[in-house]
């Protein structure tokens, strides 16, 4: 077995975090012959090995088995009975000449629900071969109660473009976000005691799923009934639960430059909206998305409480876009009404010879994160975007002519007559890029909160970056010693002779460690564990069967838990070899 702690205090090892990372494996199928000949160790072979996205420390919240599964036909189910609801798509063909898909399909509530249940967790549902297809999924509840007509009708349509003015009417209203999922996630449970309600007596009997479909090669023939399964149950949770998403409002205002290694863009859920919509006590969080496309490479939540900047509620300095999985966040965070919440996101844009700009496709860009949380309020999103005024000044242009279509500028004399496409093609990005970063930071914004397509809060008010007099830093130095430590010792105190020769020891403590079991680690390998929650938090490659791990917490609290999926080679062949 090899093991060693998340923070090992050498500044040669990387610290293990709750980033993605990448993890290379290989393997053969024999154990090597007991051997002091380097000979012993065969090569694997080109099949044998692989590069998997994995998160080390915090996994998905699910049970490892769901007791007493019924589908949801069954009029009589047991009170503690989980039932599911699936929600496919109809044998759709995704189209030939376009990469990008976003199709609508309506359902109606199962017929089996005459009273109030609660929806627990839910799984994709990915038809065989067609992973690769698969960029999101999210589900609405619509916003109409009891039996409809031009519902029923939908209801028995294959679903419509979703994003085009040919949508019918009635899905427009189909607005309050209740699930989501994206690529690379293997599905969400809730905690204990959190549930998200299904009432046909006083809520929806209609809700709608989007699935996004990405086809960058236009392959041709490829039809799909994928979707997401709910489980519920009428065994109803202490409280009930919501999704919300936070960010930048899909749009061309959100602009990209090209060959830029580190370009950052904000999102802003304001101070007004949470106190608008927020309970007096908050919200509290416990799981999120972090949700970028192809030239995403960090995302973060940043939370604001008056002047001061308190610790990221999710990030990941390492994001893959085909690695899109559940932050759980153990103990939930308490979002309060007047905090601020900005999602912010950093791309590489280098290997791009022209603008990038926000949008719904593939090749565009999105900077969203989704939250699960409890107690629900009546909000959905809570996005922002730059005014045209904010748009016009990141690029140095001062005043455009009214009334053109396109815009087109009128000053400065030097950017005269382009219209805003060809400036933005022919801008010397490398020269201004400190001031179209100073400008998207501190220019105005619009900000939309509630539901979707309603107007900013307040509507005549523009939205700008709080102002942050403390600003949140991640601590500095190592965890001190085996099993941790609440504080880390500051600059003076580390000034002190006797600190100084405790660091030099405990250097010399973990090398001395880290030898040993470099020495003593064996060549099978066939599960990839994580730490548990105890304080001694540790990393392992064991070759004994895969284990996890109980959580304990204040109520609602995580009972179950699991590891994440990870490469068959770590964690259920019982000959591998590194």
């Amino acid at each position: 077995m090899f093991r060693r702690d998340y923070d090992t205090c050498d500044r040669y090892d990387l610290k293990i975090t709750n980033d993605t990372w990448r993890v290379i494996y290989a393997f053969h199928g024999d154990d090597p012959k007991p051997s002091p000949s380097a000979n012993s160790i065969v090569y694997h072979g080109k099949p044998n090995r692989g590069v998997k996205s994995v998160l080390l420390t915090k996994h998905v919240l699910k049970p490892e088995a769901l007791p007493n599964i019924q589908k949801s036909t069954s009029f009589e189910e047991d009170e503690d009975a989980i039932l599911f609801w699936d929600l496919r798509s109809s044998k759709m063909t995704l189209p030939e000449d376009d990469d990008t898909l976003y199709w609508c399909k309506l359902f109606k509530l199962p017929a089996n629900i005459k009273s109030k249940h609660h929806i627990i967790g839910h799984d994709p549902i990915i038809q065989e071969g067609n992973d690769g297809y698969m960029h999101h999924v999210l589900v609405y509840e619509c916003q109409n109660l009891g039996e409809d007509e031009e519902f029923e009708r939908l209801i028995e349509t294959e679903g419509h473009l979703c994003y085009e003015p040919t949508i019918p009417l009635a899905l427009k209203s189909c607005d309050k976000l209740i699930a989501a999922w994206a690529i690379g996630s293997k599905g969400l449970f809730m905690p204990d005691g959190v549930g998200y309600p299904l009432d046909p007596l006083s809520g929806s009997m209609y809700f709608m799923m989007e699935i996004h479909y990405d086809n960058p090669y236009l392959q041709d023939d490829v039809q799909d009934s994928s979707g997401l399964r709910l489980y519920y149950t009428r065994n109803l949770r202490k409280v009930e639960a919501g999704v919300l998403s936070v960010g930048i409002d899909p749009n061309w205002k959100h602009l990209i430059p090209p060959k830029q290694t580190a370009t950052i863009s904000y999102g802003h859920c304001t101070d007004k909206c949470t106190q608008k919509f927020f309970p007096e006590d908050g919200i509290n969080v416990f799981a999120a998305i972090l949700h970028s496309h192809l030239i995403g490479r960090k995302i973060q939540l940043r939370h604001i409480r008056g002047e001061t900047e308190l610790p990221p509620i999710a990030i990941d300095n390492n994001y893959d876009f085909e690695y899109q999985e559940y932050r759980v966040i153990e103990i939930p965070v308490n979002v309060l009404p007047g905090d601020h919440l900005i999602a912010e996101c950093t791309y590489n844009s280098r290997a791009r010879d022209r603008m990038t700009q926000g949008g719904f496709t593939t090749r565009e860009e999105m900077c969203l994160v989704f939250i699960y949380y409890y107690p629900q309020v009546d909000m959905s999103m809570c996005h922002s975007i730059p005014t045209l005024a904010t748009v016009h000044a990141s690029v140095g242009v001062t005043e455009v002519w009214t009334g053109r279509i396109p815009a087109v500028i009128k000053s400065p004399a030097n950017y005269a007559n382009r219209s805003l496409a060809e400036h933005f093609a022919k801008y010397d990005w490398s020269r201004n890029i400190k001031l179209y970063q100073d400008v998207t930071r501190t220019g105005s914004f619009d900000v939309f909160c509630g539901k979707h397509g309603q107007p900013s809060i307040p509507e005549d008010e523009f939205g700008r970056f709080p102002v942050i007099t403390s600003k949140y830093e991640e601590p500095k130095g190592c965890i001190w010693g085996r099993h941790g430590a609440t504080s880390l010792p500051n600059a003076e105190e580390m000034k002190k002779p006797e600190l100084q020769n405790k660091e030099r020891k405990e250097r010399k403590k973990h090398q001395r460690k880290k030898e040993r079991n470099m020495t003593n680690t064996p060549s099978s390998v066939s599960s990839l564990l994580s730490s548990s929650s105890s304080p001694e938090q540790r990393f392992e490659f064991h070759s004994s069967t895969r284990r996890t791990t109980e959580g304990q917490q204040d109520a609602p609290s995580f009972t179950a838990s699991r590891m994440g999926e990870l490469p068959t080679s770590f964690l259920e062949i019982g000959r591998a070899h590194v």
